[in-house]
């Protein structure tokens, strides 16, 4: 991120900018999560158990 606030020319913060950065953030974590950290490596998807397994 930056250190400065970025402002629009009118003053008031520039929402929209900060707004997108986060979405790419998002978008990139997503990717990073579905895909495992390094490409071509996918994770394991984990086992679903029931709360009634015991039975």
């Amino acid at each position: 991120m930056t250190d400065a606030i970025k402002y629009r020319p009118d003053g008031s913060i520039d929402t929209d900018y900060y707004m997108r950065i986060g979405r790419q953030m998002r978008g990139e974590q997503a990717i990073k999560l579905f895909a495992g950290d390094t490409p071509g490596e996918r994770r394991k998807r984990c086992r679903v158990r029931s709360i009634f397994a015991f039975i």
